[in-house]
């Protein structure tokens, strides 16, 4: 074989590793979108790694048959029935190199970062592959749903209930480097780390489970699995973690986890004073070392009627908060979050009064407090936003859905110093780029600071809010600015109420 020949050869087989890589980088991509492999499938026990074995073994059957085409020969000539033992024992080192090396690909990329730089996985390197070639992802960004700090600051957990994981990101000294996703139920949404940030506890919507994830590893995964409620939401540690509480939406009821034991210990239903649709959990602190007096509370996620209201009122609904004592889960009274009789935009008519529209924006309007999504505590208040609902007409934008911040006074049990946030609108100069705070659906609140964030789902926004001396919400011109999410085509802002 002359000099020319054998470098024709070596060009071939290169050629051929390539054309496999490429036909099993596109299959992994096709295979990503159809949703046979996830993030996370990183495991030799997961099925990524078989479906990953084989998309390889196709990528290179594949190209084989390529091979066997720009030669001009029968695919029995080409590889392994060669009649030149050399070539065909050559051959079949690279044909075998390369599945196995493809083989592993998606396991290393799942437990490494990887071409789309931070963020790991395979479905990573085929979201990065889309980009790449100009195409778009169908479902955009994963959907973020629940986010939890642990208790040294070094790291925030975040569930992704579209893509059943939760991810790790490292943010000590502002590295914000992802650091594992771990897959876990399907739907995951609440999340509950333990006080020595040893577990992680994720509520599986769908699946009606907890995950309990060890973290005492640089590759933590799911340690046990424990069966709860139909749809689990929110989950809640007592401050010594010694009890974990389970929210569940659809069969009305806690579960109660005793986390030694991993088990449920008790469930508390509607005889027990839960409410329908339990939805957000919070539990006080008072610092004293034991989790058995601690006061829990329980939002039910849509309001109920007012006896004696006209339906269809601003009025005629009420919002409930169950409290129970974490002593033996005894049910010990309802918060009653009120209506607001003016939410601060006046309509131009009044639909149950008779009153026409006319051109005078002279009519007062009011609204409930509905969804309860989210309930924290900071201090000696709780804090509970949600999109109000204003149903009486004529329907108008600034009159039928409020965003209220909802305020307990823990010390009585009573409301606090609840406000419209959407009022702050009123404050700003007028200008095209002035927004509404719509569906406020979850809240969080600094630990050394009265400074707390609401997110804005339906505006994209983040709210940065103020809180007084006496834990009261203050309401100032509404200035924001615009983030650019990295990877992504929307946009997000955050926004404060200055001075």
């Amino acid at each position: 074989m002359t000099i020319g020949q054998r470098a024709l050869e070596v060009l071939r087989a290169v050629l051929f590793v390539l054309l496999g890589f490429a036909l099993y980088f596109l299959l992994g991509i096709g295979a990503t979108q159809a949703g046979l492999l996830r993030q996370g499938d990183g495991t030799i026990d997961s099925p990524g790694f078989l479906i990953s074995g084989l998309i390889a073994l196709i990528s290179m059957v594949g190209a084989t048959f390529f091979m066997c085409m720009i030669r001009g020969e029968p695919v029995g000539a080409v590889g392994f029935a060669d009649p030149n033992p050399r070539r065909k024992l050559g051959l079949g080192f690279l044909w075998g190199g390369a599945i196995v090396t493809l083989a592993v690909l998606i396991p290393w990329a799942a437990r490494h970062e990887s071409l789309a730089g931070p963020t790991a996985g395979a479905k990573a390197v085929a979201l990065a592959g889309l980009r790449l070639f100009g195409g778009a992802c169908s479902r955009g960004e994963q959907l973020l749903i629940e986010i939890q700090i642990t208790p040294d600051d070094n790291d925030v957990w975040v569930a992704n209930p579209d893509r059943n994981t939760v991810t790790r990101i490292e943010v000590r000294r502002d590295r914000n480097r992802k650091r594992n996703e771990i897959k876990v139920g399907i739907e995951p949404h609440g999340i509950a780390i333990s006080p020595d940030g040893a577990r992680v506890y994720v509520a599986n919507t769908q699946s009606g489970t907890v995950s309990v994830i060890r973290t005492d590893s640089d590759h933590p995964r799911v340690w046990r699995t424990i069966r709860v409620g139909t749809e689990p939401y929110a989950l809640a540690l007592t401050p010594n973690g010694a009890r974990l509480y389970v929210a569940n939406a659809r069969s009305n009821d806690i579960s109660v986890i005793d986390t030694d034991g991993l088990r449920v210990i008790r469930t508390l239903g509607a005889g027990d004073g839960v409410g329908l649709e339990p939805r957000a959990l919070a539990i006080t602190n008072d610092g004293d070392g034991t989790d058995t007096d601690e006061r829990l509370y329980v939002t039910q996620f849509l309001a109920v009627d007012r006896p004696g209201k006209t339906i269809g009122a601003d009025d005629y609904k009420e919002a409930h908060v169950s409290v129970f004592s974490t002593r033996h889960d005894r049910f010990l009274h309802t918060v009653v979050l009120h209506p607001l009789a003016d939410v601060g935009f006046n309509a131009n008519g009044n639909t149950l009064a008779g009153i026409a529209p006319g051109a005078n924006f002279d009519q007062p309007t009011g609204a409930f407090p509905n969804q309860l999504n989210s309930i924290v505590i900071k201090g000696n208040h709780a804090y509970l936003p949600n999109p109000a609902a204003s149903p009486n007409g004529p329907v108008r934008f600034n009159v039928n859905v409020q965003s209220f911040l909802s305020v307990i006074d823990l010390d009585t049990d009573t409301e606090g110093a609840t406000i419209n946030m959407n009022r702050g609108i009123n404050l700003e100069a007028a200008s095209p780029t002035r927004v509404f705070l719509a569906v406020p659906w979850a809240a969080a609140f600094e630990h050394n600071a009265n400074t707390g964030y609401v997110v804005a789902s339906a505006s994209n926004l983040i709210v940065k809010v103020d809180l007084d001396a006496n834990g009261a919400p203050t309401i100032h011109a509404l200035r924001c600015y615009r983030l650019a999410q990295h990877g992504a085509t929307r946009r997000g802002e955050i926004c404060k109420f200055s001075r």
